[in-house]
């Protein structure tokens, strides 16, 4: 017996899109016009019935939701979907806050996580690296395809040597933004990078974020990029202003 009706499953279709989302924002994603009270009953029962999945933000207390393979099974998303594996619940919030906070800039067109790209021609040849993310910029006339990396712990040196080699020689991403948690596993991809290269890599841009990264406080983001320090308004020439 179903503990919840069908049409609430209308409002977890912004999953489709995010994929994690805390319960105050899906519920002003998906506009459920109620409380927030009877939006988390709501989403109580579709936990119980085994329809998402729930984390909590140990710092803050707020609480996440993300589809299990029944509810993927219910809402039947395209076939690259995947839903959030376990362990890698931080890791994937992570990256759909930063897009969720590019996405307010005035010269960003669209933004896709990973899932999204997988059915792209662009991506699916046997070599290509797909991003965490990527966003799409149209300012002053000039379109940029930009790609999102997370790094929240240091992979292998052939792992970062294949990222770095086929991020360089793919034409048709302009730019990498490379964000990291630490400050340590940003300076050793750095300077690996630097190694590889013989100098600053031009195509990429470097990002130090807290370990939680939340929409009022993503904008002191420290970035370096060729070697020193810029602001989040220094990128304008590429994301136009936030709206």
């Amino acid at each position: 017996m179903m503990r919840f009706q069908l049409s609430d499953l209308n409002f977890l279709e912004p999953l489709l899109k995010w994929r994690i989302l805390d319960f105050k924002s899906l519920r002003l994603i998906a506009g459920y016009p109620f409380s927030d009270s009877a939006f988390r009953k709501k989403l109580n029962r579709l936990e119980r019935s085994g329809i998402i999945k729930t984390t909590r933000d140990f710092n803050r207390g707020r609480k996440y939701a993300y589809l299990s393979q029944k509810g993927k099974d219910f809402l039947k998303p395209d076939e690259s979907y995947d839903c959030v594996a376990e362990g890698h619940e931080r890791h994937d919030l992570l990256v759909s806050h930063i897009l969720q906070y590019f996405e307010k800039f005035k010269g960003v067109r669209a933004c896709y996580l990973e899932h999204e790209l997988k059915g792209e021609q662009q991506f699916r040849s046997k070599n290509q690296v797909i991003p965490d993310g990527l966003i799409k910029t149209n300012h002053q006339g000039k379109e940029l395809s930009i790609a999102i990396e997370l790094e929240i712990t240091r992979k292998s040196k052939n792992r970062i040597e294949s990222k770095y080699e086929r991020y360089l020689q793919d034409k048709k991403i302009d730019t990498v933004f490379w964000f990291f948690t630490s400050e340590g596993v940003k300076k050793s991809y750095i300077n690996h990078f630097e190694l590889l290269h013989g100098g600053t890599v031009k195509k990429f841009i470097y990002f130090e974020i807290k370990n939680q990264v939340l929409h009022e406080c993503i904008e002191n983001l420290k970035i370096e990029y060729l070697g020193e320090l810029k602001e989040i308004n220094d990128l304008g020439k590429i994301l136009g202003s936030c709206a």
